[in-house]
């Protein structure tokens, strides 16, 4: 698209001097614009053009420069978010032991009142009592003590003290002289009169022990997850090359021709699709069913009763032949069948060999014939639910093909190459 300034300018010119043709130099913008303003000096023209660069970079520099001040600035937010929540957690743990050190103080003083009162069960005022009557007095706050205390660790830290002041006696207990013994309450201590050690009807004083059972072994078995065995559905197709293993017996057949390793004539293919069941982690079954589709080829020269004599100095003499091709094209159905050897593993890939059968049904000519198939190759894992296979195969046709019109016995074998691929259903 044109500048329209530069067209206005280009017909003042042309109308100016008409008989004035421009070079092709002097049709820029910039030349036509240096003529319009003679006095600007190219210098000027080069500073805006700098000026504009530099103002492009520093806005450039300039949003950097904020993008990382921002980034700065959410990172030290984070920093203090989590040092805003250690702090709380470092709170909470402070909380924690000052709770466990007030009940383990708690504790102590409980001990400390209870062995005061022991000290003043001890030291009554009555200079009468007997000595039987203070170690009967102490045994029985001893097993207060025991009890409480028991009751202490049990409780949650809430102790059961012993009743200080008179009760009634439970039904369960008797005394011997028939007497309640009557406690006074002084300012200096207790005192007690008549105090008569009781006994109980269901001891119920001494804590019963619990006698665990001795478990010579202990045996604890862990549940296991049955093994689910992979099985995969495969389709696979096979471009292959018959040939023909050949046995003359007819006297009259001279020579084979065309005894090419790799010929169209031998061209076929099969295909088969069926399911890979894994046996365990170094073997699997594989079956399902075939097309193949394979041709029967070969061409040989047979003698005639024609002969050929040469006119030379020798005088020969040729037997006539004549060329001859048997072909059949053989289209099969049926049922392949094999094992697979899983060998070593390389990164995603693993090798293998197998064996194997084909079961195959000629409908032309009703026959069953039967191959014994021997191949290896690769397993490449695309993903964990598919895997390619490329496996080089090698097939061997147990029974002959020969017809009466036929004058040489043949077996086969296909050559080929097969490309899998499997997908797992289980």
């Amino acid at each position: 698209m044109q500048n329209p300034e530069e067209d206005k300018l280009k017909r003042l010119l042309q109308d100016t001097f008409s008989d004035y043709e421009p070079e092709p130099s002097e049709q820029t913008w910039e030349y036509i614009d240096a003529s319009i303003h003679p006095h600007q000096p190219f210098s000027a023209k080069l500073f805006k053009r700098l000026a504009v660069a530099a103002i492009a970079l520093l806005l450039l520099l300039s949003t950097g420069v904020i993008f990382m001040l921002e980034q700065k600035s959410t990172n030290f937010k984070h920093q203090l978010t989590l040092l805003e929540k250690n702090k709380d957690h470092i709170q909470e743990i402070k909380s924690h032991l000052a709770v466990a050190k007030k009940n383990d103080t708690n504790k102590k003083e409980w001990q400390n009142s209870l062995e005061s009162t022991e000290k003043n069960i001890l030291n009554t005022e009555n200079p009468t009592a007997s000595k039987g009557q203070k170690n009967a007095s102490a045994q029985y706050s001893n097993q207060a003590k025991h009890r409480t205390f028991k009751g202490y660790e049990h409780s949650d830290l809430s102790p059961v003290l012993p009743l200080l002041e008179s009760s009634e006696i439970p039904n369960n207990y008797t005394n011997k002289n028939h007497s309640s013994a009557s406690i006074n309450m002084p300012e200096n201590g207790l005192k007690i009169d008549h105090f008569e050690f009781m006994e109980s009807k269901n001891i119920l004083v001494n804590q019963p022990k619990i006698e665990w059972p001795i478990i010579e072994k202990f045996t604890v078995l862990k549940s296991q997850k049955p093994v689910v065995k992979s099985t995969y559905l495969s389709v696979s197709f096979t471009p292959l090359q018959t040939y023909r293993i050949l046995k003359i017996d007819n006297p009259d057949i001279v020579s084979l021709q065309r005894n090419k390793l790799l010929d169209p004539e031998r061209n076929g293919f099969e295909a088969t699709i069926g399911i890979t069941k894994s046996i365990n982690s170094s073997w699997n079954f594989r079956g399902g069913i075939s097309f193949l589709k394979m041709r029967q080829w070969a061409e040989y020269k047979v003698s005639t009763d024609k002969y050929l004599v040469k006119n030379n100095n020798q005088g020969t003499i040729e037997q006539i032949t004549q060329n001859k091709v048997e072909s059949e094209n053989l289209e099969m159905i049926g049922l392949h069948a094999d094992v697979q050897r899983l060998l070593r593993i390389s990164g995603r890939s693993r090798y293998f060999v197998s064996t194997g059968t084909d079961m195959m049904y000629h409908p032309s000519n009703s026959q069953l014939n039967t191959f014994l198939q021997v191949s290896g190759g690769i397993q490449h894992a695309i993903n964990t639910q598919c895997f390619l296979t490329i496996e080089p195969t090698a097939s061997y046709m147990l029974n002959n093909i020969n017809h009466s019109s036929n004058l040489i016995q043949t077996s086969a074998y296909n050559l080929g190459i097969k490309l899998g691929l499997s997908y797992k259903i289980q």
